[in-house]
């Protein structure tokens, strides 16, 4: 099996390429400098040359302040482009695999949301996502819709800096660190989502949308707490509110993705985001 994986420098895309590594798949992958996925012909003509069975769409415009300022550079990479991406291996008869987000949804359910609840995005980040998951369907019914949140791990661009890596550098540098303390999620381990992709791919389970998060759920302030207590670090986190923050852009409460379509059909859940972490922090920070 030939795959193609897009977006392939930063965190799930870098898993990916480890999940793969010393497989019989062929795998292909693709960073900016090789497609821009904003790049609608180019996209069209590198599908057609390479001919793979899975697209694995990695890219994105992730840049939530900046999408509120810059709306149509947020759709192309969020919505157009995974749309033309999805037309382009429908044409080669490829299944299509893309990464949706916690955001679409407003995030007034405090225990969370399940595959089958109504989005309802609150700024243009969510709103070009939900955009790209219909567009990504609608070109090609070979698809796959994974919805996720939070996440971590390690990404072969330096530039591409998560959110445990920030707050290490903070504590670092001696600055003073605050965090949202009212937004909830499931953080995320990527090579923990890779496997999720693995092992949908093998089932070859339905078409469709799922939720693929590790299990709990926590805020930014405990996520905060938890990365600096695993690293032995003793600095002050001073928790704030999401309007303290100085945001303008509207984000949801609690974007908490339930997952329950995946576990029906023999995927287990993840384990705990804390267990993800401290693995994390073990094998790829402290050494």
């Amino acid at each position: 099996m030939k795959i193609l994986i897009t977006g392939a420098e930063g965190q799930l895309g870098t898993a990916l390429q480890k999940i793969y590594a010393g497989t019989d798949e062929e795998i292909l992958v693709w960073g900016k400098s090789e497609l821009d996925v904003t790049n609608h012909a180019r996209i069209q003509e590198r599908v057609r040359e390479t001919d793979p069975d899975v697209i694995i769409n990695c890219a994105g415009f992730h840049m939530v302040e900046a999408a509120e300022a810059d709306i149509e550079i947020a759709y192309r990479g969020n919505a157009f482009g995974p749309g033309w991406l999805s037309h382009a291996a429908k044409e080669v008869n490829a299944t299509m695999v893309h990464l949706g987000t916690d955001y679409i949804f407003d995030g007034t359910k405090p225990e969370g949301y399940t595959e089958a609840d109504l989005p309802c995005p609150l700024n243009v980040h969510g709103a070009s996502k939900l955009a790209g998951e219909h567009l990504v369907v609608m070109a090609n019914p070979k698809s796959y819709i994974l919805r996720t949140s939070w996440v971590f791990g390690s990404a072969q661009s330096a530039q591409k800096k998560n959110f445990v890596l920030r707050m290490l550098e903070k504590a670092k540098s001696g600055e003073q660190i605050r965090v949202v303390a009212d937004q909830y999620g499931s953080p995320t381990y990527a090579p923990d989502l890779a496997n999720i992709i693995r092992s949908i791919l093998e089932k070859k389970i339905p078409f469709g949308l799922y939720h693929a998060t590790n299990s709990g759920s926590c805020s930014w302030y405990e996520f905060t707490q938890k990365i600096f207590a695993l690293c032995g670090i003793a600095v002050p986190v001073t928790p704030m509110t999401t309007a303290e923050s100085g945001t303008k852009v509207r984000r949801p409460q609690y974007s908490i993705l339930k997952n329950t379509r995946l576990p029906e059909l023999g995927i287990p859940p993840l384990r705990s985001w804390e267990e993800a972490l401290a693995d994390y922090i073990q094998h790829e920070i402290k050494n």
